[in-house]
């Protein structure tokens, strides 16, 4: 009998014991890497997509900065606490809707403290304007050197150089209700465009009268008109522009840069009388207004205080918005008017009560440069000083320094204390004049008329520079040179606080 052959059974081989094949062992591995790594990420939750992964929606619809706002604090680190463990405090952060929203609310609070510090920053449209300013108060220093040697060429008399020369004040004077009430920030850039053109005109144009009288009148005439609404308009865009915000620096480069202009006008004004005549000074110089003018021309539109009072039309309407102006514009209208009564009743007469005293022409002459150098330095530097000073209370001691200064010049005879008044009175002026400006531009975020605020704050130049010397030379006549500055001072001081309180 044949029996069957069985199958052999083999036993397995040590290849066979150790796990197989060496690719299968090796994949083994590589998988038990992956499941340990995937145990060590933190786990992911709902609505909450794995950072890093190249198709993620959340990170192209947000911007970068908010993704890595998210990706910073999806996965705090904490040395010593479990990465698998989040903390109280942290979680809410995670959320997408808990950072968005956080993200969204610094975002508009920057923007709202960038969007304040550009509007009162000193951006381009407003150094454009002080250029402008600098540039009419150079044209017009100019001509305040030049115009009576001009006349004395053709040979008019003294009391009719005096006469003309009342002329430019007194249009000046005239022209600042019309422009205030004519003035409208839609309307600013043309409105600065014409009189520019018109001032330049007005200006070079005593280069070509040949000294005739009708001429001459005519151009006086309209010159004095033209400084006085530029005078206005100028204010009022600055203000405009900058909104009312930081008004204590931003009048305070705004006074500087008209103040600049006056320096150079009579300096280069000079110098240029001497190389190409008092023609050729006044034709060359006049038309730096309509060179400035080109920077007028980018500016962009400006709008009105949202808060703006409408104007009624008609001359009923115009009374009415003089009528129901601020306090503090005329409160400003009467700084301006102390101001320029004092300076020009001392600036007038000191050379003359100096001689009496022992003091020489040279030294007068020096003593005014200190007070204007002195005057235009603050200016620049004001906007410091108002960082830590109100300028309502540098107003109230500027007046009293200002009054005090004019008012003891009568009683001293030394040449350095005669130095240290000037400095005082010129530091005093300087700080006037921006406190007083402030006082208007403050006023603009509240609704106030720019046009006619800055109308009326002018006038109190003009009358103070036109009732100043007259005053003087009235008081002068009749108790001397000495007690008219006592008296003047005084008078002013005590009109000021009377009214002001």
């Amino acid at each position: 009998m044949v029996r069957p052959r069985r199958a052999r059974l083999r036993r397995p081989g040590p290849r066979a014991r150790r796990g197989g094949r060496p690719g299968r062992r090796r994949r083994a591995a590589r998988a038990a890497r992956r499941a340990h790594a995937r145990a060590r990420r933190p786990r992911r939750r709902r609505g909450h997509p794995e950072r890093g992964r190249r198709g993620d929606p959340a990170r192209r619809q947000r911007a970068a900065s908010l993704a890595r706002l998210r990706d910073r604090r999806a996965a705090p680190v904490q040395p010593g606490r479990d990465r698998d463990g989040p903390r109280a405090d942290v979680e809410p952060a995670r959320h997408p809707q808990v950072v968005d929203r956080r993200a969204r609310a610094s975002e508009a609070r920057w923007r709202a403290r960038r969007h304040r510090s550009r509007d009162a920053r000193l951006n381009r449209p407003v150094f454009f304007q002080y250029v402008v300013a600098c540039a009419v108060t150079t044209a017009e220093g100019t001509l305040g050197l030049l115009y009576a040697p001009y006349l004395d060429r053709y040979g008019y008399a003294l009391p009719t150089i005096g006469t003309l020369s009342a002329l430019l004040g007194i249009f000046r004077l005239v022209s600042r209700v019309p422009s205030g009430a004519a003035y409208h920030p839609s309307n600013a850039r043309r409105q600065l465009l014409f009189w520019l053109m018109v001032f330049t005109a007005s200006t070079s144009g005593f280069a070509f009268a040949n000294g005739n009288v009708v001429a001459v009148a005519l151009l006086t005439i309209v010159h004095g008109y033209a400084f006085g609404a530029l005078g206005t308009y100028n204010l009022a865009v600055t203000i405009d522009l900058t909104g009312g915000e930081r008004a204590g620096a931003i009048m305070g480069w705004y006074t500087a840069a008209l103040s600049t202009g006056y320096a150079l006008g009579s300096f280069v004004g000079g110098a240029a009388a001497d190389r190409l005549g008092v023609d050729g000074a006044l034709a060359l110089l006049g038309g730096l207004p309509a060179l400035s003018a080109l920077l007028v021309v980018p500016m962009p539109v400006i709008s009105a205080a949202p808060n703006a009072i409408e104007r009624a039309p008609g001359l009923r309407g115009l009374f009415a918005a003089h009528a129901r102006i601020d306090g503090r514009v005329w409160l400003a209208f009467l700084i301006a008017l102390y101001i320029n009564i004092l300076s020009d009743s001392v600036d007038t007469f000191f050379p003359l009560f100096g001689l009496s005293v022992g003091i020489p022409l040279a030294a007068s002459g020096a003593l005014r440069g200190l007070k204007s150098g002195a005057a235009t330095f603050i200016r620049f530097i004001s906007g410091a000083i108002f960082r830590y000073v109100d300028h309502r209370t540098v107003n109230f001691w500027g007046v009293l320094l200002f009054g005090i200064s004019s008012l003891v010049l009568g009683a001293v005879t030394s040449l350095p204390v005669f130095f240290a008044l000037f400095l005082a009175a010129g530091v005093a002026r300087g700080l006037l004049r921006v406190t007083s400006a402030a006082s208007v531009a403050e006023l603009r975020r509240e609704g106030t008329d720019v046009g006619i605020a800055s109308g009326i704050y002018n006038m109190g130049l003009d009358a103070g520079a036109i009732v100043g010397p007259a005053i003087g030379g009235v008081v002068g006549d009749a108790v001397g040179l000495g007690a008219m500055f006592a008296l003047v001072s005084g008078s002013a001081l005590l009109l000021y606080f009377g009214a002001a309180l």
